[in-house]
């Protein structure tokens, strides 16, 4: 319960633009192997086979925890939404002026009519399978106000039966904190 008082608090204070962010110089592919070496007993345990692959991007001017926050959550969600003998690649890359990431799975994939509302509160596009992986339908729209919040962007492709990509691009330095602005 606290968990999910602790995320309406998120996206109450990013309504507001009251949202603190600890900006400093972050590797995001620092920060992806760390969270795919967490998970990676998860995955292990369901079957699901997680790789990264990161090429040198430049840091990006961040919230260590936050942008943390949203990776696990990412990488969290392709490790229970696909099943056993599937595959997760985590793909740190550079991205026009920052870093992007993208989170690729082999799991059921999402229908194009349920794809733009992914990142809505309380979502729940398959409500039975979001409670026995005991979701809130909080953690996408949460990623996507920190991404925004960070001054990048976020998305979702899907092809049903095929899978899912989930990517964000993060500039270098947020807007409105650049020199100058």
């Amino acid at each position: 319960m606290s968990k999910i008082v602790d995320d309406i608090l998120t996206l109450a204070h990013r309504d507001e633009n009251n949202l603190e962010l600890l900006l400093a110089p972050v590797d995001l592919g620092e920060i992806a192997t760390e969270v795919t070496t967490q998970l990676r007993p998860l995955a292990d345990q369901g079957g699901v086979h997680l790789t990264i692959k990161a090429s040198a991007v430049p840091p990006v001017l961040a919230d260590q925890a936050r942008l943390t926050q949203v990776v696990t959550n990412l990488v969290d969600n392709a490790v229970k939404y696909t099943g056993a003998d599937g595959r997760v690649e985590v793909r740190v890359w550079r991205a026009d002026g920052g870093a992007g990431l993208t989170v690729t799975d082999s799991g059921p994939g999402i229908a194009a009519e349920d794809l733009p509302r992914v990142f809505d509160r309380f979502s729940r596009l398959d409500p039975a399978r979001s409670r026995a992986c005991g979701g809130s339908g909080l953690g996408l729209a949460i990623c996507k106000a920190l991404v925004e919040a960070h001054g990048g962007r976020i998305w979702a492709n899907s092809t049903p039966g095929t899978g899912s990509s989930f990517v964000l691009t993060l500039p270098a330095e947020p807007l409105g904190r650049r020199p100058g602005r």
